[in-house]
């Protein structure tokens, strides 16, 4: 039995060592529902529209994942995404440049 641990996208490991022990699966999420005081932290919720079913001639959204952040853990997600994309959008100009990028979260 190996003990190898796979990372499913390379990560700029900063001051924390990141591992992902078990397989965590991606789920699309093209929709935010929107964020939620919870206690002292933070909901946020996705969604996927619903194509099979709809009330009322509107299409539904269906929950799929909900996160629930810390303050500080908000604010760094909040900072990290418009530094993700400019760096995205860089190598998108880029020719023969695979379109992968990451950004540590701290």
């Amino acid at each position: 039995m190996s003990t190898d641990i796979k990372q499913s996208a390379p990560f700029k490991l900063t001051s924390k060592t990141v591992i992902e022990p078990y397989p965590i699966g991606d789920t699309f999420c093209p929709v935010v529902v929107g964020i939620e005081p919870l206690g002292p932290c933070h909901r946020v919720a996705f969604a996927v529209p619903q194509t099979s079913y709809s009330y009322d001639d509107e299409r539904l959204l269906v929950t799929v994942a909900k996160l629930v952040l810390t303050d500080e853990a908000l604010m760094a997600l909040a900072s990290a995404i418009p530094q993700y994309l400019a760096q995205r959008n860089e190598k998108a100009k880029q020719p023969n440049t695979a379109l992968t990028s990451t950004v540590a979260v701290n």
